[in-house]
């Protein structure tokens, strides 16, 4: 077996009621670890998490969250939520990601722009995106004292990206990578884990920030995006730009939080 709890092994052989359940680690993952189950001659994914103390995700909200969208068919349907909430299984998904599949960047970019427009014009009620109490959580959690200054900056922040929220406001992944996105029609997404109900602009400027694109990438992007909901470009461009400045400071915030576990991944979402 790989290096995965024994109480694992045992919550699963209780779900599946059997004994031969087979486990392979899947490399990747700077916070969580992921693996595959062989039960069967059925395959699953299973991701083991991080303690629930770094990361302020109520794994139940997020579990129902998903399942929902699973309907629409555009996520892995869970399966089964431990009872401790330290590991949730889901459906295998057999196709091949973004990176496997397309040869250049450009073509990437705009795949991604596609699926956010397609993503962000879906009717869909759920989990809100509470960034208040998630920066709050992650200051607490390294007990970081702001100075007047900067907490200034961050109420800011806050007040601007609420008052969007309220404007716009759609179903949104939120850890966008292009190995996220697998190549198929309609798009099939996995890693559903941070997703919520936000502004769609925010989504965006995450996703360029997560796939590590520069102005000109993140600009085709924003191009490809206004094209395909019928926007003014230099109005999305505007948007995602402020949106960016959240994003970064979500990202720095969870850096200082999560201390050596965020000293080889440079962003908060996982890639």
């Amino acid at each position: 077996m790989p290096n995965i709890a024994a109480h694992i092994i045992e919550e699963l052989r209780c779900f599946f009621a059997k004994q031969d359940i087979q486990v392979r680690s899947i490399p990747g993952g700077m916070v969580n670890t992921s693996h595959c189950v062989y039960v069967d001659q059925q395959t699953y994914f299973l991701k083991q998490f991080a303690s629930a103390s770094s990361i302020p995700i109520k794994r139940e909200q997020a579990f129902e969250h998903q399942a929902k969208v699973a309907e629409l068919g555009l996520a892995p349907r869970p399966l089964y939520l431990a009872n401790n909430n330290d590991f949730q299984l889901d459906t295998w998904v057999t196709v091949d990601a973004l990176p496997a599949r397309m040869s250049t960047l450009n073509e990437k970019c705009e795949r991604l722009a596609e699926v956010l427009a397609h993503l962000h014009q879906l009717p869909f009620t759920g989990l809100s995106l509470n960034l208040r109490d998630d920066w709050a959580f992650y200051l607490a959690d390294n007990h970081q004292q702001l100075s007047a200054v900067e907490q200034a900056e961050l109420e800011g922040l806050l007040a601007y990206f609420d008052s969007e929220c309220r404007a716009e406001t759609a179903l949104c992944h939120n850890d966008l990578a292009f190995a996220h996105i697998m190549q198929c029609s309609p798009p099939l997404l996995i890693d559903w884990e941070y997703s919520a109900m936000s502004s769609p602009y925010f989504d965006v400027a995450a996703s360029i920030t997560i796939n590590q694109l520069n102005t000109e990438q993140g600009a085709l992007v924003i191009k490809h995006y206004a094209q395909q909901r019928g926007l003014d470009e230099l109005w999305v461009h505007e948007k995602v730009l402020n949106m960016l400045a959240i994003v970064h400071k979500t990202n720095e915030l969870w850096a200082k939080s999560m201390g050596d576990l965020a000293q080889n991944s440079q962003f908060l979402f996982e890639k």
